[in-house]
């Protein structure tokens, strides 16, 4: 399976985008912003990555981004609302929105949505992730 995630819009504190399965929107996703790549307050390069399959104690079962370069525990697919839930990670939504802080961006109904991407994938050890930047 081919994931893509085609970043759409930039805030001061977060990166909404969108995340296509084989070619099909599937949900929406949260990241940081870019800030040169900087481990926990930084979104990862564009680029192709290798996921695979992972058990974390807090997350359980979601994918870990591989060969981010000078990063390592990056996941693909666990439960998050806002910039605050993660320090690196992509976080997975139904629709995009805001929460609480005005302007900040969000991704609401996230365990719906990551369990619906753990049915989609389960029998998946590792999949193929494209991050794509959009800047307008």
């Amino acid at each position: 399976m081919k994931a893509t995630t085609i970043r759409v819009e930039h805030g001061e504190t977060e990166t909404l985008g969108v995340l296509l399965l084989d070619g099909e929107i599937f949900c929406y996703t949260l990241e940081l912003p870019w800030r040169r790549n900087v481990p926990t307050i930084s979104s990862i390069p564009p680029g192709t990555y290798d996921c695979e399959r992972y058990r974390s104690e807090d997350h359980g079962s979601v994918f870990r981004v591989s060969s981010v370069p000078g990063r390592t525990g990056i996941i693909l697919g666990h439960v998050g609302n806002t910039h605050h839930d993660t320090t690196g990670c992509i976080l997975l939504g139904k629709y995009p929105g805001q929460l609480t802080n005005p302007g900040a961006r969000a991704v609401t109904n996230s365990a719906q949505t990551c369990a619906a991407f753990q049915a989609r994938t389960h029998l998946l050890d590792r999949i193929e992730l494209e991050i794509i930047e959009v800047r307008t």
